[in-house]
């Protein structure tokens, strides 16, 4: 530990070799893109060199504060808007474009679209942006300008009417 305080370099290089491999599967069950997690990887070992003075032995096992580390800056990585816009915005391959499956082909032959137009006006928006646009809950409050409970007691009582059009 006291080499570690002291910024050597052999120190470093020893933890990483020993625990590099853990960290990046703690890291991996979070952010999935082998690419990025090794950069997230890179992040996390130099959060560890600049913060070890930070790191108190009384306090948790040195492993313990690392996992930490790498599970904070992992989610960190997953909820910042760079990521979320690389994943909005990657190009698309071959193995990206898959037909419909036939669950997708039933709900479009059911019209749900068609059905979701019987819905009131503040209800339809909330829908079209939640299923067909993606978007999150809180986003829709952002976008629409209500509160997020809001957003959700429309989406609910929006639900529950479409259930008796369908008759569920």
């Amino acid at each position: 530990m006291l080499l570690l305080k002291h910024r050597n370099q052999v120190a470093f290089q020893y933890l990483y070799d020993n625990y590099s491999a853990a960290l990046n599967g703690v890291i991996m069950s979070i952010v999935i893109d082998a690419t990025v997690s090794g950069d997230v990887l890179q992040e996390v070992f130099m959060k560890i060199w600049k913060q070890i003075d930070h790191y108190d032995v009384s306090r948790g096992r040195l492993f313990t504060w690392m996992h930490n580390i790498a599970r904070s800056t992992a989610i960190d990585m997953v909820r910042s808007k760079a990521w979320q816009h690389s994943r909005t915005n990657k190009s698309l391959t071959d193995n990206d474009i898959q037909l419909p499956d036939k669950a997708q082909q039933q709900q479009e032959d059911l019209g749900l679209r068609k059905m979701v137009k019987v819905l009131k006006p503040e209800y339809r928006a909330v829908v079209e942006l939640s299923y067909f646009e993606g978007y999150k809950q809180e986003e829709i409050a952002k976008i629409v300008g209500i509160p997020l409970g809001t957003v959700k007691t429309r989406l609910r009582a929006a639900l529950l009417q479409l259930r008796k059009e369908i008759n569920f």
